[in-house]
């Protein structure tokens, strides 16, 4: 009887490799083209299957050594080992900073993710400047600027301390962000209440396209390979989250939460990072959500609000107003570990410093 079971199994496995071995281009194409519309929902996320395992073949077996091939050694007691300070976080946090309380007068500074070299990079006191973002190598920063009338993009060379408009781009344009291999912007591009996208152009401003008209698009983030965009829209008349990949297709909502709204981070192993909660209550709140998982709520109380995965994706920054509750001016900078531990405050201003983003 144990011979025919696994006489059966073994003919199944074969059978599936060989399948796989002779499945026809246009039936892969097809299983790739449903990685989305396939996905199975889970409260608040979505679980990709694992294309990749049904056609990457069998691997290698490799031989057990023999007996003789282990080494004789004498037993010797285990060492106790020294003990070790788990290293604190590391990089540097760009963010909005209202140096005189006045939120159209808003600046970019940047700080040390253990909370020093607090600088401001930005001082032009007559115009605005918000969303800041780093490109990959960390070289630069781009962030919205209003010194053209409207809202355009600029770029921030941290080494000469230039700056520059990226483009000609029509729009008031807010939250860019350099794609992971540096050759794109994505960016919110809006004209009115009824007219507002997700748009995409080239490193250099040109080759300006409109991915998504969702009602009220907005704040998008890049997947760590660059092939979707994560933003949040009131397509379903509430704000969720939406995926989309970078040609605007293939859209599908990951979320159903109350209050969620403002920017997301998107971590290398994809997990998400984002809050919800309501505005009037003040009690917005850190919330995961990881591939196949629980959405795992990482604060309790405080009004929080625009998380930033840390390069390693071991920490989080985000705004708080929880030593300074319902005060205005109150917000300040946190960072704390992604499993909501560790919470340790940065800023210590008498003005609101929020929209945080980390880089190296």
């Amino acid at each position: 009887m144990i011979r025919k079971h696994a006489k059966r199994i073994w003919v199944g496995l074969l059978s599936l490799v060989l399948l796989t071995c002779v499945l026809p281009a246009a039936q892969l194409e097809r299983i790739e083209t449903l990685r989305i519309s396939a996905e199975e929902r889970v409260r608040g996320w979505a679980l990709y299957p694992t294309i990749e395992a049904l056609v990457a073949g069998t691997p290698t077996a490799v031989p057990l050594p023999t007996r003789s091939q282990f080494p004789t050694a004498t037993p010797q007691p285990t060492p106790t080992p020294a003990p070790t300070e788990e290293p604190g976080p590391q990089g540097r946090i760009v963010f909005t900073c209202q140096v005189d309380k006045n939120p159209s007068h808003d600046q970019i500074c940047v700080i040390n993710a253990d909370g020093t070299g607090l600088r401001q990079l930005t001082e032009d006191m007559d115009f605005q400047h918000f969303y800041p973002s780093w490109a990959p190598d960390g070289n630069s920063i781009l962030f919205s600027a209003s010194q053209a009338g409207e809202f355009k993009i600029y770029e921030l060379d941290l080494r000469t301390g230039e700056m520059a408009i990226v483009g000609d781009i029509s729009g008031d344009l807010y939250a860019p962000a350099v794609s992971p291999d540096g050759e794109q912007i994505v960016f919110t591009r809006h004209f009115s209440e009824s007219e507002q996208y997700i748009s995409v152009c080239d490193r250099d401003g040109s080759n300006v396209r409109n991915l998504t008209g969702y009602y009220d698009a907005r704040d998008p983030v890049w997947s760590p390979d660059g092939k979707k965009i994560l933003f949040s829209s009131l397509h379903n008349g509430t704000p969720q989250l939406y995926i989309m990949d970078t040609e605007g297709l293939l859209k599908q909502q990951v979320s159903e939460m109350v209050g969620l709204r403002g920017r997301t981070d998107w971590s290398e192993d994809l997990a998400i990072v984002t809050y919800a909660g309501e505005y009037e209550e003040r009690n917005r709140e850190i919330v995961l959500l990881e591939l196949g998982g629980q959405p795992q709520v990482l604060t309790q109380g405080g009004d929080n609000l625009a998380p930033s995965f840390s390069p390693d994706g071991e920490w989080l920054a985000f705004m708080s107003y929880r030593d300074n509750f319902w005060q205005a001016d109150g917000c300040e900078l946190y960072v704390m570990r992604r499993d909501g531990s560790d919470v340790r405050r940065l800023t210590d201003n008498d003005y609101c410093d929020y929209q945080p983003r980390w880089g190296p």
